[in-house]
């Protein structure tokens, strides 16, 4: 009975014995199962990086390789919407800037106007019908307008204002002539006129305005002179950003005197270079070719 009881025993003890092995090996397994999983995960968290946005549910099974394939729909990317911006205008011809491409060649001219008006001021605005009717002919070449502004006892830059409406197409430009800039007291005709550099800023600054509000293409800004008296600080006219500023030689008379003062004007190379021709009051008008010869040759020639 004894040696029964022991061998009972003895099989008891290996069955317990046998028991503890198999859970310490099925422990190590489990250990190992768990400890692979957690490797998984930490890899997937390290490929998507912060993409993810919540942890996994508590009694989630972890799926080896989850990663970026499951990334919540929130975060897909959704299409930005665009608005279409039309291009800015051009110039008649095409392009955006005047100068060098193009060279002006011009006609001035103006019709029914009264220089004494009852305002005083010695100055009146040409009829809107008939700057229409001009602007409608140049366009029919693909040209360009340009409003003279003879601002008489008035400044130049409320002329100017004016003629916003117009200033505000692509192309028209715009012209200042000091020989009728009038002080207190003086007429035009009898009187030459004078202006100084702080009122052709102003209007200049104005008209660069509207060239920036508006998108437009580079607009003609010319100033005349025919005599250095007619311009004080001249040295200290600012050039503006989108217009093509210009110096146009305006004096009529014998070949040598228009020549010299041409020579003189541009010395300043700040200016495109201009010269007006006169049909009656030039002696011995130059033909375009002898023009052409000019050094520097003008970037804007009008004849009157």
């Amino acid at each position: 009975m004894k040696e029964d009881i022991g061998a009972r025993d003895a099989v008891q003890v290996d069955g317990r014995a046998a028991r503890r092995r198999r859970a310490r090996r099925t422990g190590r397994r489990r250990r190992w199962v768990l400890a692979a999983t957690g490797l998984v995960l930490a890899g997937s968290a390290a490929a998507g990086g912060l993409a993810l946005d919540r942890d996994p549910a508590p009694d989630a099974d972890p799926v080896p390789g989850a990663g970026p394939a499951a990334l919540p729909a929130a975060t897909t990317a959704l299409p930005v919407p665009t608005t279409t911006v039309p291009p800015p205008p051009q110039l008649p011809r095409g392009g955006r800037r005047l100068f060098p491409r193009y060279r002006v060649v011009g006609f001035y001219g103006m019709q029914n106007l009264d220089v004494p008006t009852p305002s005083g001021r010695y100055r009146t605005h040409q009829e809107d019908a008939i700057v229409r009717s001009f602007l409608e002919a140049v366009r029919r070449i693909d040209g360009m307008l340009v409003l003279d502004v003879q601002p008489g006892r008035d400044d130049f830059l409320s002329s100017v204002r004016h003629w916003e409406p117009y200033l505000r197409q692509p192309d028209v430009g715009i012209a200042l002539d000091p020989e009728f800039a009038m002080g207190p007291g003086q007429v035009p005709g009898k009187h030459l006129g004078r202006t100084d550099a702080a009122a052709i800023n102003r209007a200049s600054a104005y008209v660069a305005g509207i060239v920036r509000r508006h998108r437009l293409p580079q607009k003609l800004f010319m100033v005349h002179q025919f005599h250095d008296s007619m311009i004080r600080d001249k040295a200290r006219i600012a050039i503006r950003p989108g217009l093509a500023m210009t110096w146009n030689a305006d004096g009529f008379g014998v070949r040598k005197a228009k020549l010299d003062d041409y020579r003189s004007y541009t010395r300043d190379r700040r200016f495109h270079p201009g010269l007006k021709l006169f049909y009656e009051n030039d002696v011995d008008l130059m033909s375009p070719r002898e023009v052409m010869k000019l050094k520097p040759v003008p970037r804007v020639i009008n004849y009157q």
